[in-house]
């Protein structure tokens, strides 16, 4: 409808300023009055033609804004949407993160994987003992047993002093603990020199995950141990879990993770325990292979589980396997693993 207004607009001005047209005979023109009003013609032209323009305009713009609408390839493009937040990559197992975004695409995502503890050090295990005397009222060392350090092989060293040089048997055993009667079975002979000293290349004869005693034998009775010292650095082993080793223990186990170890400088006991139980209280002793316990300190983990710890005076020979435990059972103990 607006375009027709504006045609017969046009049209009606069109008649009036067709020169073609024929003057009326009869009319006399007064040249200023036709001036003014060609002037007001031309006002009044000028004025409807911008009017129509703007109508058209207008015209136009609804179109192109209908033009707009969803689905229309030549609609411009609204806002963008914002991006979806990560998803959470709570699919466990051993990845860290999400693989996928949530709604709008993000790839990031903050992984709760599962339970990636490690039970035992990735590295060699460490054992160091003093050996004594059984038959020694005030117990002095008689002698150093170490297992190799560089790799879990079974390979160890044994030096000891002042054993009978009289024609005997010696040999080197290890008592699994905590067994009682004991469960020992033999390592290797041992022979001395003419003072009764000797030193003696080993191999641990069987695999697995081993705690408990070496011993020395004579002729069948036990002639000396290993055990914890009086001076300087004269004990130290791996703490592993209760549950791995070979056999069992024949006390309750726990299921804590993790590892440790143990060291006794002079007299005094320090354990170390590695992404254990987080915020949690262990107590320690030190045992013989049957399980004669003598109490020691307790170590607290942190937020992370780990301790690091003194737990008091260890006596000389007092022991050989350190053990540490909680309510639901031994968690650790002393102990080595030979591959």
């Amino acid at each position: 409808m607006r375009l027709l207004s504006s045609h017969l607009i046009f049209w009606q001005l069109a008649e009036l300023l067709n020169p073609s047209q024929k003057p009326n005979p009869n009319q006399v023109l007064v040249p200023v009055e036709d001036a003014l009003r060609t002037t007001l013609l031309h006002i009044v032209f000028l004025s409807v033609l911008v009017l129509a323009m703007m109508i058209v305009t207008s015209c136009g713009g609804t179109s192109n804004t209908a033009s707009n609408s969803p689905g229309s390839s030549s609609a411009n493009p609204g806002p963008a949407a914002a991006p979806g937040s990560g998803g959470s990559g709570s699919s466990g197992g051993n990845a860290g993160g999400g693989s996928s975004g949530g709604s709008g695409g993000g790839t990031s995502g903050t992984g709760s994987g599962g339970n990636t503890t490690p039970s035992a050090p990735s590295g060699p295990d460490t054992y160091l003992a003093q050996i004594f005397q059984v038959a020694e009222r005030f117990p002095n060392s008689e002698g150093q047993l170490t297992l190799n350090n560089k790799a879990n092989d079974g390979s160890g060293v044994l030096q000891f002093s002042h054993a009978s040089t009289n024609t005997g048997n010696l040999v080197l055993r290890f008592c699994q603990y905590a067994f009682n009667p004991p469960n020992c079975f033999n390592i290797t002979s041992l022979a001395t020199d003419a003072n009764g000293n000797g030193t003696v290349n080993f191999t641990f004869p069987r695999k697995g995950t081993v705690s408990g005693a070496f011993q020395i034998t004579l002729n069948g009775d036990q002639w000396g141990y290993a055990a914890t010292g009086t001076s300087g650095k004269n004990f130290q082993s791996a703490l592993l879990p209760a549950s791995s080793i070979t056999g069992g223990i024949n006390l309750t186990a726990g299921n804590a993770q993790g590892w440790g170890s143990i060291v006794v400088n002079d007299t005094t006991g320090h354990i170390v325990l590695n992404q254990t139980t987080p915020n949690h209280t262990f107590n320690t002793a030190i045992c013989g292979p049957t399980n004669s316990c003598l109490n020691l300190g307790n170590v607290s983990t942190d937020a992370q589980g780990n301790a690091s710890a003194d737990i008091g005076s260890v006596q000389a020979a007092g022991g050989s396997v350190f053990r540490v435990s909680d309510e639901n059972g031994v968690q650790f103990v002393s102990a080595f693993r030979v591959q």
